[in-house]
């Protein structure tokens, strides 16, 4: 209730007294109050209402389990978002998305089923967002399955075609790869983007860095890094994180966000959360520097680069991480282990 109301019930409790009319006035003082509670109560349907798509992902390289959580405290953190998970994604219906304005998908797995595509796809074209993680950029719904341990054009007909759209990307199998997991400057290729605007040019990335992927002509980059070929790496500049316009709706898609260290980065948690308000609402009104929040260390690791192409004996490096986090953090004292054929 705006403020000039309140002050008229209030001048009308005040008058009342002064007739002696003590029911009217009751009556009156009661409204007013409710008024001014009304006045100060935050509003609760105007915090961002996201949807975490997560339950499946391509484990061991990649776990959902660490992986959505992480994600969703970084989002509550804010105040800004108000999050669910849905770890079984398959059965959701068009009448189970209403209410939500972003899609987080942190899910590689088997198909949903056409229900749910079909779903997501209304979700979408009514004008809607999504943001695409690190991890779901190849795999069964761009039509491939698993063959000897390696991703290849599967034996049982296409994919999802909407999916490839959303995403503005899809990724040849004998070129999924990226270079050895290291930290690399990204850069900020559009800096007068809702999503980039106010930001710094450039930010250091601790993560994978995909190379080789083909980009759909109506994506529009927002944010690249160096693909260093000491590292294993193409030498060009690659793509890390763009948006897709699918019908009405926006989606962000980011290469970031290998695992809860990588998602650790200030650099990817600033670009996350504004890219999930942006794909929300079309703006953005997140600080310019964000952080997860709490402390890491005593980090070690070895890794190989990794590539579908090698056809050289495989190499098994097996990276040892070791992460402590305060309670700001949100995440225990851990070690994980991953082991990334070549």
């Amino acid at each position: 209730m705006r403020t000039d109301v309140i002050l008229r019930q209030a001048h009308y409790v005040e008058s009342c007294l002064l007739r002696g009319a003590v029911v009217h006035c009751a009556a009156s003082l009661l409204l007013a109050l409710l008024a001014m509670a009304g006045a100060a109560a935050p509003a609760a349907d105007s915090r961002v209402q996201v949807l975490i798509l997560t339950g499946e992902s391509d484990y061991p390289y990649h776990d959902w389990r660490a992986t959505s959580p992480f994600l969703k405290g970084l989002l509550e953190k804010t105040g800004r978002f108000d999050v669910k998970v849905a770890e079984e994604v398959r059965g959701l219906t068009a009448r189970t998305l209403i209410g939500y304005d972003v899609l987080v998908l942190n899910y590689n797995g088997p198909r949903w089923g056409e229900e749910t595509d079909r779903a997501v796809e209304e979700f979408m074209r009514r004008g809607k967002g999504m943001v695409a993680l690190h991890g779901v950029s190849y795999g069964r719904f761009f039509g491939m399955e698993l063959q000897k341990g390696r991703w290849a054009a599967s034996s049982k007909g296409e994919g999802w075609p909407a999916y490839a759209e959303m995403l503005g990307s899809t990724w040849k199998p004998e070129n999924i790869g990226h270079a050895v997991r290291h930290i690399f400057t990204a850069r900020w290729v559009d800096r007068d983007h809702p999503i980039s605007r106010g930001l710094e040019e450039s930010f250091l990335a601790d993560d994978e860095l995909y190379h080789r992927m083909d980009l759909r002509a109506n994506i529009h980059v927002l944010a690249s890094a160096y693909s260093d070929p000491k590292m294993g790496g193409t030498g060009k500049e690659e793509p890390i994180l763009w948006a897709v316009p699918f019908g009405q709706g926006r989606v962000v898609h980011t290469t970031l966000g290998h695992d809860t260290a990588s998602m650790y980065q200030s650099g990817f948690v600033t670009a996350f959360l504004r890219s999930v308000e942006w794909a929300a609402t079309g703006a953005v009104t997140l600080p310019a520097r964000l952080n997860a929040g709490g402390r890491q260390s005593g980090r070690t690791r070895r890794a190989c680069w990794w590539s579908q192409a090698a056809t050289a004996t495989p190499c098994r490096s097996t990276r040892f991480l070791k992460a402590t986090r305060t309670s700001g953090g949100g995440m225990p004292a851990r070690k994980l282990r991953r082991s990334y054929p070549r």
